[in-house]
């Protein structure tokens, strides 16, 4: 084999392995939607691995760095009472008028104005006991009336958001792993001159090149996460970049499931709306039910004479479905007194601090491993089709 050639195989392996590293970067996270006929083509790996990438961390948030609990644990009634003040007064006056029109519509509208506004005012002096009730059974039950887990689950398996996460966290060191994986390349191809030169057999340039790519992108991402502990070899630290950068990282992991995932108005969402509704509104069927029993007593005459105990119990679910429908509403005004409450930001962080370095990989290594063989695949043909265009110069 010409001499030409030989001294050209490391220079042409660093290429090949810097440029199949920067296309493993580029198919990672793009296209964002299939792009293909039929079951020809590609889908970004990390957005479509995300449904699974999502679970994973949904294991890892409420398994080993947050509970429900402690979301509300230094929430304060009084604080959260003066925040939702007026919004609550309204929603206790519309919820009032519209469950007592719908049940006793006759009666209610014949009752003079001023019995009206009694009954709802006095409804609406026990707003403040509604709250520190609400509370109280938000911190007691927390688990039970909220998934955090589904949450979690749902709000990550977006593709954007997770495309988004990964990279933020990733593409620093991803960057980087392209010239790890240049150097790699070139020390392959030394390799392979070395080989060549004794066996100048040209058919096994396109199984070099194969092997080079393949090889190069395998080591580059290694790179990232190894090793695990930091070894010392001399003067020189070594460290997988993700673990050296962990407290950039758990800032930029704890900052998006702050500000995206888990925030006021998802939370009050899935109180409203979420999997676990129906133990959010018996929660709150309860707290009714307490409210409309202390107003009987206290107005038992006018109860009797009017809208009779009956049809209590129906107006009682009634007005509890009607508050929940309401509470992302009426929570509203709240949404940044909750978020620095909740501190989850602060809470994710702590966690993210206790994890082992194996954990804290699960973080981004599955997201960068998705659909991993299909990926070495490409490099592969890549690699042999620049192995088989050198085959075909005249020099060799």
């Amino acid at each position: 084999m010409h001499w030409a050639v030989l001294l050209s195989i490391p220079l042409t392996a660093a290429a090949v392995g810097l440029a199949t590293r920067a296309l493993i970067v580029v198919l990672l996270f793009k296209p964002r939607k299939f792009l293909g006929v039929g079951p020809l083509g590609w889908y970004g790996a990390v957005p479509r691995s995300a449904g699974k990438l999502a679970a994973v961390n949904a294991d890892l948030l409420t398994g080993r760095m947050l509970t429900t609990q402690q979301l509300f644990a230094d929430v304060d009634p009084q604080r959260l009472f003066a925040e939702v003040e007026q919004p609550l007064l309204r929603t206790i006056d519309t919820v009032a008028h519209e469950t007592l029109a719908k049940h006793h519509p006759t009666v209610w509208e014949a009752l003079p104005l001023f019995v009206q506004d009694m009954v709802v005012k006095r409804l609406q002096a026990a707003a403040p006991w509604i709250v520190r009730e609400l509370v109280d059974r938000l911190r007691g039950h927390a688990d039970w009336v909220v998934d955090i887990r589904d949450i979690v689950l749902r709000r990550l398996s977006d593709p954007n958001r997770m495309s988004r996460l990964i990279r933020a966290m990733t593409i620093a060191d991803l960057r980087r792993s392209s010239v790890v994986a240049l150097g790699a390349g070139l020390l392959a191809g030394v390799v392979e001159a070395a080989v060549l030169a004794v066996v100048p057999w040209k058919l096994l340039l396109p199984v070099f090149g194969a092997a080079v790519a393949v090889s190069a992108c395998w080591v580059a991402a290694e790179w990232i996460f190894r090793p695990r502990r930091p070894h010392t070899v001399g003067r020189l630290l070594l460290r997988g970049p993700f673990h050296r950068r962990r407290a950039a990282i758990t800032k930029i992991y704890a900052g998006l499931v702050a500000e995206e995932v888990l925030t006021p108005a998802v939370l009050l969402d899935a109180l409203a709306n979420g999997v676990e509704r129906r133990q959010a509104r018996a929660v709150l069927e309860d707290i009714v039910d307490e409210l409309v029993d202390e107003q009987v007593r206290a107005l038992r005459t006018l109860v009797s004479a009017t809208i009779g105990t009956d049809q209590l119990p129906a107006m009682k679910r009634t007005a509890a479905a009607r508050a929940l429908e309401n509470l992302p509403y009426t929570a509203r005004p709240a949404h940044r007194y909750l978020g620095e409450a909740m501190a989850v930001q602060r809470r994710v962080s702590y966690g993210l601090a206790e994890l082992t370095d194996a954990e804290f990989e699960l973080l981004a290594r599955p997201a960068l491993q998705s659909a991993r063989w299909a990926l070495t695949v490409i490099v592969a043909v890549a690699g042999a089709a620049v192995g088989a265009i050198q085959m075909m110069l005249p020099l060799t």
